[in-house]
C-alpha cells in the first residue's frame, strides 16, 4: 500500500491518499529532495502536472496507472482499486437519498410549500452544498415561478425579487431550463457569460442546476451551490433522481388533496341530499348509504353495509325478476332500469311498503360493475295525487248535481212563470169583474145622496157617505191590483196626451183631502199660475200623486200635508215640479 520511493520524504504518501474516490477532485503535492510536484486527480480518470515536463502519465484499462518521474529515472507501477471505491461511494449516496425519501414519505406535510421547503434543504444536504432553490417553470408564459430557497438563503440573502421571473432575464442559472439538461459551474465567478446578481444576493462559488422534464417540457428546476469541492456529473445524476422523486411526491400530494376535496364535496352533497343515495357492489351488496337513506328506510348505515340490497329493501314480488336480471348486470352493466327513472315499491325497516321514484345508473370500478340508485319517497305525492283524483270525482259529482239542480231550477222557473202568467190573467179578469159591481155600488150611492139632497133630507148622510167612500177606496185597490198584474204580465201601456197639470193636481188633491181629514190633518194645494199643459199619461200622473199623498196622510196625524206644483226652467228645457210635503214622522 505504500509507494516504493527511494527517498524517505515520499514514503508517507500512499495510494489511498492519492486515489481517494470519496474526494471528487484531489490535489496533492509530492516533495522529492529539493524538487516539488503538484499532482491532480479527478474521479480516478485524470492526472496532470503543473510543472511539465517533470511528470509524464498514462491510464490503462482497468485503472492501471503508469507514471514516469523523469528527474529521478524512476519507474513505478500502481494498480488503483478506484472502481470498487466509486461503487461504494455511489451506493452510500443512493442510500442517503432513499433515506431522505423514506423520511418524506413518513412525514405529514400540511401543504406543498412545506414539502418543497423540506426537500430543498435535503437536496443541499445530499449534495454537500451550502444553499439551494426549487423553482417551477411555466412553458406557456416562459416564466420561472420562484417557489422556495434553502434555510441558509432565507437567513442571509437580502436581495429583492419578483415571484414570477422571465426566463429571458435569467442568467447562467437558467441554462438548465434552456438546454433541458443539468448544468455545472465549478468556477462561477469567472464565467465569461455571467451577468452578475443584485446586491444582497448570496455569494456563489460553485453552482449546479438540474431540470425535471415531463413529456419533453421542463416543469421544475432545482439548484444547489457553494460545495467545498467541485461538483461531479454523478452529483447531477443524484440530484436529478432526487428531483424526480420529489416531483412524484408533489403529484401524489396534489392528487390526495384533490381526492380529499372531491370526497369532502361528495360527502357534503350526499349527506345533505334529500333523496336516498345507495351504491350496490358485487353480489348486490350495499357499499354506500347516505343520511337520507337512513331517514327514509330507517336503517343506520352501519347496519346495512355489506348486506344484499334486494332482500333488504325490495318487496317479495320483485325478487324473482331481480334474481334473473342481476347476473347480466354484473357482467355487462346493463339492465331494464339502468339509465331510467321509474316508480316502484320499497320496504322500510318495519316491513311496510311505500312508493319511491328510482333513478338507476351504472359505473365500472376495477373491472366490476356497480349500481347507483337515487330514491325519493313519493308517499306524500301519491297521497296528493289521490286527493286530486278524489277532488276531481267530487267536482264531477258536484257539477252533475248542479246541472240537475239547474234543470230543476229551470223547470221550477218555467212553472213559476206559467203560474205567474196565470195569476196575472186571473187578476186582470177578476179586476175587470170587480170594477163593474163596484162602479154600480158607487153610482147608486151617489144617486141616493142626490135624492136625499133633493128630498130635503139632512145633507151628506153618514151611511151613504161611507158607502160611497168605501166604494171609491175599494175601486182604487182593484185598480192598483189590475195595474200590478199588468206590470207583471208586461201589459202596462202608456196613453200619452196633452192635459192641464192643474186639473190633474186638483183631482188628486180632492181625494187626498178626504184621507187627510181622517187623521185630523190640514191639507193645502198650491198651484203656480203658469202651470200650463203637461204631455204625459194623465192617469199615471194622477196615480203617482195619489200614492205620494196617500202615504203622507197615512203617516201624519194632527199635522199638515201639502201639494205644490210649479214650472222650472232647466238647461234641458221646461219641467213641472210636483212637491208633496208633510209633517209626519218620515222614514226615519
Amino acid at each position: 500500500t505504500r509507494l516504493p520511493l527511494l527517498t524517505p520524504a515520499l514514503e508517507r504518501h500512499t495510494l489511498p491518499d492519492l486515489l481517494n474516490p470519496a474526494l471528487p477532485s484531489y490535489h496533492h503535492e509530492i516533495v522529492f529532495g529539493d524538487r516539488r510536484w503538484n499532482l491532480s486527480f479527478s474521479a480516478g480518470e485524470t492526472w496532470m502536472s503543473r510543472h511539465v515536463p517533470l511528470v509524464a502519465w498514462a491510464i490503462l484499462p482497468g485503472g492501471l496507472i503508469i507514471t514516469l518521474l523523469l528527474s529521478g529515472y524512476l519507474f513505478f507501477v500502481a494498480r488503483a482499486a478506484t472502481r470498487a471505491r466509486w461503487i461504494q461511494e455511489t451506493t452510500r449516496e443512493d442510500a442517503v437519498r432513499l433515506g431522505i425519501l423514506h423520511e418524506m414519505h413518513e412525514r405529514r406535510f400540511g401543504d406543498e410549500k412545506e414539502i418543497v421547503a423540506f426537500a430543498i434543504n435535503k437536496a443541499v444536504e445530499l449534495t454537500a452544498s451550502r444553499i439551494g432553490f426549487f423553482h417551477l417553470f411555466h412553458e406557456a408564459s416562459q416564466e420561472i415561478e420562484l417557489v422556495t430557497w434553502s434555510d441558509e438563503v432565507l437567513r442571509t440573502c437580502q436581495a429583492p425579487y419578483d415571484r414570477h421571473y422571465p426566463l429571458a432575464k435569467a442568467g447562467v442559472w437558467g441554462d438548465a431550463i434552456r438546454r433541458q439538461e443539468p448544468v455545472i459551474h465549478n468556477d462561477y465567478q469567472n464565467l465569461p457569460e455571467r451577468r452578475g446578481y443584485p446586491e444582497g444576493h448570496s455569494h456563489l462559488v460553485r453552482h449546479m442546476s438540474v431540470p425535471l422534464l415531463e413529456q419533453g417540457r421542463v416543469v421544475l428546476v432545482a439548484g444547489v451551490a457553494n460545495r467545498e469541492v467541485p461538483y461531479r456529473d454523478y452529483d447531477a445524476v443524484q440530484l436529478q433522481h432526487f428531483l424526480a422523486d420529489i416531483w412524484k411526491i408533489l403529484q401524489r400530494f396534489r392528487a390526495k388533496r384533490a381526492l380529499a376535496l372531491l370526497q369532502e364535496r361528495f360527502h357534503a352533497m350526499t349527506e345533505t341530499a334529500q333523496d336516498a343515495i345507495i351504491m350496490i357492489g358485487p353480489g348486490g351488496k350495499i357499499v354506500f348509504w347516505n343520511a337520507a337513506a337512513e331517514r327514509i328506510f330507517g336503517y343506520p348505515a352501519g347496519e346495512v353495509m355489506g348486506k344484499d340490497v334486494h332482500s333488504l329493501l325490495a318487496p317479495d314480488h320483485y325478487h324473482r325478476a331481480q334474481a334473473a336480471a342481476f347476473p347480466d348486470f354484473e357482467r355487462t352493466g346493463l339492465g331494464a332500469l339502468i339509465g331510467k327513472t321509474t316508480e316502484v315499491s320499497a320496504r322500510r325497516w318495519d316491513g311496510s311498503e311505500f312508493p319511491v321514484e328510482l333513478s338507476l345508473s351504472s359505473l365500472k370500478i376495477d373491472d366490476q360493475w356497480y349500481a347507483v340508485g337515487i330514491l325519493r319517497d313519493i308517499t306524500a305525492r301519491k297521497l296528493a295525487e289521490q286527493r286530486l283524483v278524489d277532488s276531481k270525482l267530487e267536482l264531477q259529482e258536484a257539477n252533475r248535481q248542479l246541472s240537475e239542480s239547474g234543470d230543476r231550477a229551470r223547470a221550477l222557473a218555467q212553472e213559476a212563470d206559467t203560474a205567474n202568467q196565470a195569476k196575472s190573467r186571473f187578476l186582470a179578469n177578476v179586476s175587470h169583474e170587480l170594477r163593474t159591481p163596484l162602479n154600480a155600488i158607487i153610482g147608486y150611492g151617489e144617486l141616493l145622496l142626490e135624492q136625499a139632497d133633493g128630498d130635503g133630507l139632512p145633507p151628506d148622510p153618514a151611511d151613504l157617505k161611507k158607502i160611497v167612500s168605501s166604494g171609491h177606496h175599494l175601486l182604487k185597490l182593484v185598480g192598483d191590483l189590475l195595474d200590478l198584474s199588468k206590470i207583471e204580465a208586461g201589459q202596462m201601456p202608456l196613453e200619452i196626451s196633452d192635459f192641464e197639470a192643474a186639473d190633474v193636481s186638483r183631482e188628486a188633491a180632492e181625494t187626498a183631502r178626504t184621507l187627510a181629514l181622517r187623521q185630523r190633518n190640514r191639507f193645502s194645494l198650491g198651484l203656480a199660475p203658469d202651470c200650463g199643459f203637461l204631455r204625459s199619461d194623465p192617469t199615471r200622473v194622477r196615480q203617482i200623486l195619489l200614492h205620494l199623498l196617500a202615504n203622507a196622510c197615512k203617516f201624519t196625524t194632527d199635522g199638515e200635508i201639502s201639494l205644490r206644483v210649479a214650472r222650472e226652467k232647466r238647461p234641458t228645457g221646461e219641467w213641472l215640479h210636483f212637491t208633496v210635503s208633510d209633517t209626519g214622522s218620515g222614514m226615519s
